[in-house]
């Protein structure tokens, strides 16, 4: 899987990893909804936060982006995206 790496300015390190994703349905047509559900483990050695953001694209060009949870979604709703202080070892889930 994907393996998502931060490394701070002041020295500390955290490794997460996106261990699943999954999507409620294979095809989207306009107008309809989908539910994302992607489930991060913290694979470093110190406890962390990470910020799931979600991207989908045209399946044809992927360059043509259709949904960006950074940009489409509300403060709060950001937020709720927000994995805080994941141990080392231990996975959580944002939907």
């Amino acid at each position: 899987m994907q393996r998502l790496r931060n490394l701070a300015a002041t020295g500390g390190h955290w490794s997460f990893e996106l261990r699943s994703l999954t999507v409620d349905r294979r095809a989207i047509y306009p107008g309809e909804h989908v539910q994302l559900r992607a489930e991060v483990m913290n694979d470093g050695p110190d406890v962390g936060t990470v910020y799931v953001r979600f991207l989908v694209a045209e399946s044809f060009d992927t360059s043509v982006i259709l949904f960006d949870s950074d940009a489409s979604m509300s403060t709060e709703e950001r937020h709720s995206l927000r994995l805080v202080d994941i141990e080392p070892n231990c996975t959580r889930v944002a939907i």
